[in-house]
């Protein structure tokens, strides 16, 4: 059995944050960190949005390819790859005065349960530490894709930066920039 000790390790850690038994029969899909992203839209004015992306996202999901129900996922996103495309931006939002990626370098993600919604689609539900609060979310997601050895995810969710200690209007009290308190977030997530 070829097993690798970063495979291994995401187990354990999947295992330690979740709330429901890994089946024996679950895969462990190691998450890409090269393809997988995190996307935010919000608006910084009446109809301009803000688009941005983080990289570097790490874990693992348990799933049997089948049902979604029985999975199991964690993940850590590297806040240091917070990116707009303008470097000015990106500093000013990753420093203290915001994020804080020195005090905060990761917002992570741990799946409690995942359920079939109404419209036929996913909702995990977890807790998400962002900033240093954690907080219960909900993520919508598609049924899981499996494309050979690859699977691949779409999720979304919205949060309000507010529950996370965060205030953009803090930054720029003038009122010259402002940023939306609700934030769109979609996850993109390939795992092998």
């Amino acid at each position: 059995m070829n097993i690798s000790f970063s495979k291994i390790i995401l187990l354990a850690l999947t295992l330690a944050c979740s709330s429901q038994p890994i089946l024996a029969k679950n895969k462990v899909w190691t998450i890409d960190k090269e393809k997988s992203r995190v996307q935010f839209i919000t608006k910084r004015g009446p109809n301009t949005p803000a688009v941005g992306t983080f990289q570097n996202i790490k874990g693992a999901i348990s799933y049997d390819g089948k049902n979604p129900e029985t999975a199991q996922v964690n993940a850590t996103i590297d806040t240091r790859t917070m990116s707009t495309g303008v470097n000015v931006r990106d500093e000013d939002v990753k420093s203290p005065r915001y994020l804080n990626c020195i005090k905060f370098p990761s917002a992570s993600f741990c799946s409690q349960k995942i359920k079939k919604n109404k419209e036929g689609k996913y909702t995990i539900t977890g807790e998400f530490n962002l900033h240093g609060v954690k907080k219960i979310v909900d993520l919508n997601m598609e049924m899981p894709k499996i494309t050979g050895k690859t699977l691949s995810a779409v999720a979304t969710t919205r949060l309000d930066q507010r529950d996370y200690k965060l205030n953009f209007k803090a930054m720029h009290p003038d009122g010259v920039i402002r940023i939306d308190d609700v934030i769109l977030i979609k996850i993109l997530i390939w795992a092998r």
